[in-house]
């Protein structure tokens, strides 16, 4: 990888996943990326609008979005100044959108706090069911859940339910989106965590897996072939929806680049190559991470660009050759396809242009790249 490599023209969309503040008064063990494990302060208010404003400015010309997970129970400052400064250069054109990501019984006066200060959408966690919601969270947690969906709904913020699928409830996915779709929530993400190392597969669907030995069912994540029944289970969910359900359908399969593999099985493949054409985006955003204390990131498998204050997100794209690469999708693109070559799996997939693979580390401005880990296909 060298400059002349590169191409100029970057994305026309960039985010910012902002984890603002590593206290927090819950307790959800699988909250990431590792909050509170960082000896470093976070970042102070000053600190903090740097990084606001200092994003801003690579905002121009771009369509934006930044998402605060704000970790604590009560919001605090420097959040709460941050969110009123967001707001602000949002009504002056300088931001796009704004996102906030909680937990899914998030308290009346925050959402008014979130209308008051321009927050467009919530993502909101929900786990499933009533009875695996609250088996998972507590009494009353899928009660709570549904009333803040409501709630943000007639405030006019849009709602953007995250499920976060492990073993324990994956079972029960079809009626966790028959839920979601009938209350009209249909603008679901499912986040998918993949174990690294064999395990035993349980039959998906049916009865909830239990913990393991550790009693945190959050640490259950699926094997890799696990997801494919998962997806299977999905997809067979989604082939019984009407056609007025037609996008909600395509946008499922398309944040899961497995399903090209799926389909390609199930002898879909002219079906999935449809969708793809009709649906996809070729210029997706560059994302970047930025963790309480400063420290920021383009992909959680790749050093830090840099910590703030003493940064500028502008300034990267002059110094860091490995940014201008991830900020070009054409070069991305080809990049990736030259690593395929090099693994076999890969190489002899028929729908390996479907499934790009991953940053897994660099060195120096060297990328590395390697296989998606939800890939069934040893």
């Amino acid at each position: 990888m060298n400059g002349a490599e590169i191409k100029k023209d970057g994305r026309k969309k960039v985010a910012l996943n902002w984890f603002i503040n590593s206290a927090c008064d819950y307790t959800c063990s699988r909250c990431t990326p590792h909050a509170g494990d960082s000896p470093l302060p976070d970042l102070g208010i000053d600190g903090c609008l740097d990084a606001l404003n200092s994003f801003a400015e690579l905002s121009t010309g771009r369509d934006s979005t930044l998402t605060f997970y704000p970790r604590q129970a009560p919001f605090v400052e420097p959040f709460l100044t941050v969110l009123k400064t967001a707001g602000a250069l949002k009504a002056e054109g300088a931001l796009t959108t704004i996102r906030s990501a909680n937990r899914g019984n998030l308290p009346a006066d925050k959402a008014l706090l979130f209308k008051e200060h321009g927050v467009d959408i919530c993502q909101l966690t929900i786990d499933g069911p009533e009875a695996v919601q609250n088996a998972l969270r507590g009494p009353d947690s899928h009660r709570d859940t549904l009333q803040a969906f409501r709630t943000l709904r007639r405030l006019g913020i849009h709602v953007s339910p995250l499920v976060i699928i492990v073993q324990y409830n994956a079972p029960h996915i079809r009626d966790t989106l028959r839920l979601l779709l009938d209350d009209g929530f249909d603008d679901i993400t499912l986040q998918v965590g993949i174990r690294p190392y064999p395990g035993r597969y349980p039959q998906l669907p049916g009865g909830c897996k239990a913990a393991g030995a550790d009693g945190n069912p959050w640490t259950q994540s699926l094997s890799a072939a696990e997801y494919r029944l998962f997806l299977l289970d999905v997809l067979e969910f989604l082939d019984t929806l009407s056609s007025a359900r037609a996008a909600f359908r395509a946008k499922i399969i398309m944040a899961h680049p497995l399903y090209a593999r799926l389909f390609h099985e199930l002898g879909r493949d002219s079906e999935y190559r449809c969708l793809r054409e009709t649906t996809s985006s070729n210029n997706p955003e560059l994302l970047f991470i930025l963790r309480p204390h400063g420290e920021l990131l383009c992909h959680t498998n790749l050093p830090a660009l840099g910590s703030f204050p003493d940064l500028s997100f502008k300034s990267l794209f002059s110094t860091s050759l490995l940014l201008q690469l991830l900020d070009n999708p054409f070069a991305c693109h080809e990049y990736g396809k030259a690593a395929q070559k090099e693994w076999s799996r890969c190489r002899d997939c028929p729908v390996a242009e479907y499934c790009p693979p991953v940053p897994s580390g660099c060195s120096g401005n060297r990328l590395f790249l390697y296989p998606d880990a939800h890939c069934w296909i040893c």
